[in-house]
């Protein structure tokens, strides 16, 4: 089995011993365009705005170790970022996103 982590806001997640499942990261972002309704043109114009529109991404996670201390040192790791902060993970090696992290924080301890 393959150990995957995160390195968010350049801490790793397996610094607090969380590792997580990408399945749902290899989605992307939309394009952002503009429509413009042209009279007497069928369809409508689209403007590119050279953006891409924000993609909510979800890791799956698991906490293997120290439980209630890591649980507690994962919160306050993820909710001190301010803004967008860079994303990497071991599913994409050579690329990286730039990303906030809004919560919340689930955590189930089954």
């Amino acid at each position: 089995m393959a150990i995957n982590s995160i390195t968010f806001n350049g801490q790793n997640s397996l610094d607090y011993g969380l590792y997580v499942s990408g399945n749902q990261t290899f989605n992307s972002a939309e394009k952002d365009y503009s429509k413009v309704s042209v009279p007497g043109r069928s369809g409508d114009l689209l403007v590119f705005n050279k953006r891409y529109k924000n993609v909510n991404l979800n890791y799956d996670a698991i906490l293997i170790e120290n439980y209630e201390e890591n649980a507690e040192r994962v919160r306050a790791w993820l909710l001190s970022a301010d803004g967008y902060c860079r994303l990497e993970d071991t599913y994409h090696l050579n690329e990286f996103r730039m990303a906030s992290f809004s919560g919340p924080i689930d955590f189930d301890s089954k």
